[in-house]
């Protein structure tokens, strides 16, 4: 009975986290992504966060470090841990800290364009203060991304770019969880390389529910996503 409370809590904060309220389709990300190369083949990373739904105020903010290898020109390993804090006014609050591996490829490179694979795992740990309950879980993702070649844009120097990414999630283990974990996330975007050091994205980003009977009560949701990226120069 009590797993089964969990699970159900579980379900609850997860849809008002990912996919609002039903008559909600509307957010807003935020990201700051910073990067510092520690050798050759070391990276330092992460981004910082801040997530809103505007009709009914419902906010996530984040922390995700990651430490990444590059093997070579084609393969990256990566590892981090991530903390998402997310509460509603007069309603509920939950936390949950991460941890994850992934490992990249570029390839293969069409002409100008690049083409980066990623397949990740996830172990999630979930707390609800206010019930006081705890839960554990795991989650797989597969993300593709195709980047366009540079291009000038409003008589700009910096060069312009296009992105689209599919990204594929998985819950692992629970069927009830997979229920409304499991979902699709399709983005488009336009970049600029404003310096060598900085860029700046605005992407939108599509997510539905991939199980029939929950993607009939849980609307798809529609996000403006903004992001900033940051290397620091290296010693």
């Amino acid at each position: 009975m009590k797993k089964t409370l969990c699970i159900l809590f579980i379900l609850i904060a997860f849809h008002a986290n990912l996919f609002g309220q039903k008559t909600s389709k509307f957010q807003v990300w935020n990201d700051f992504n910073l990067s510092f190369s520690l050798s050759q083949h070391w990276k330092l990373g992460g981004d910082i966060g801040y997530r809103f739904q505007p009709n009914i105020g419902k906010q996530t903010f984040y922390l995700r470090p990651i430490l990444a290898y590059k093997l070579n020109k084609l393969l990256k390993l990566s590892a981090g841990i991530a903390n998402f804090n997310n509460w509603e006014p007069g309603g509920y609050t939950s936390f949950e800290f991460r941890t994850f591996q992934y490992l990249s490829v570029q390839w293969p490179r069409l002409g100008n364009f690049q083409v980066k694979h990623r397949l990740g795992f996830e172990q999630r740990w979930f707390y609800f203060p206010t019930i006081d309950t705890r839960d554990y879980t795991n989650r797989t993702r597969y993300y593709l991304e195709i980047k366009s070649p540079s291009f000038k844009l409003f008589g700009l120097e910096a060069p312009f770019f296009l992105v689209a990414n599919l990204e594929i999630l998985r819950n692992l283990g629970s069927p009830e969880l997979s229920r409304l974990i499991d979902h699709n996330r399709y983005t488009f975007g336009i970049g600029n390389n404003i310096s060598d050091r900085l860029r700046a994205e605005i992407r939108y980003k599509y997510i539905n529910a991939v199980d029939p009977l929950t993607s009939s009560f849980i609307r798809e949701i529609n996000i403006i996503r903004i992001r900033l990226y940051y290397k620091f120069a290296s010693t």
